[in-house]
């Protein structure tokens, strides 16, 4: 207890006064994020709850959405990762019921994804500027044209020579072993069933 109180006391001396060490700072913004995720989830869980979602599907799937919100917080773009966490890897996913945790995954992921942009903390990770983008865009091409020259300034290299390459012919596609199928037909005519009327 003594341990962690100290831990706390240091952190909170540090970011009382002013200091701000970049990973400290990485620190925080994760932890603010992490924290916005679970607040997010608890409010919005006693609503999945009450659709009568299964214990076991709405764990999973609310570990997606605070992974999609914070992941939005970060500033992602909420695109959906190919994999899941690495959590779902194992053998204990490898059957129907790990099928569906692994899907209540990547639907929750995609609701805190929305929920994220609904509620707009990506916003937070942009740095603002000034409003002078024109003219900082136009003192770096002052920069370079005093560094490189005009375009027509800069002397043209070499000419560049083209050498022809000749293509060579591909061997045939080699059949794969088995039974000879015949070609399909042509034509295929369709007769609808005839109606009495």
């Amino acid at each position: 207890m003594t341990r962690t109180t100290t831990w706390l006391a240091l952190v909170w001396l540090t970011a009382a006064v002013g200091c701000k060490f970049p990973s400290v700072q990485e620190y925080e913004i994760k932890w603010r994020n992490q924290f916005w995720a679970k607040k997010a989830w608890r409010q919005v869980e006693p609503m999945y709850r009450a659709s009568g979602a299964k214990k076991p599907i709405l764990d999973d799937f609310g570990r997606g959405f605070r992974d999609g919100y914070f992941a939005v917080a970060m500033g992602s773009d909420g695109t959906i990762p190919l994999f899941p966490p690495t959590l779902y890897w194992g053998t204990k996913h490898q059957n129907p019921t790990g099928r569906d945790e692994i899907a209540a995954w990547f639907a929750g992921y995609q609701e805190g994804v929305t929920a994220a942009d609904k509620d707009g903390v990506g916003y937070w990770m942009q740095i603002p500027m000034s409003g002078g983008e024109e003219t900082a865009i136009a003192e770096a091409e002052d920069r370079r044209k005093r560094r490189f020259g005009k375009p027509e300034d800069v002397p043209a290299g070499p000419p560049i020579e083209t050498v022809p390459v000749p293509i060579e012919e591909l061997p045939p596609t080699p059949t794969m072993p088995g039974p000879a199928l015949s070609p399909a037909p042509r034509e295929v005519l369709l007769r609808l069933p005839e109606t009495n009327e």
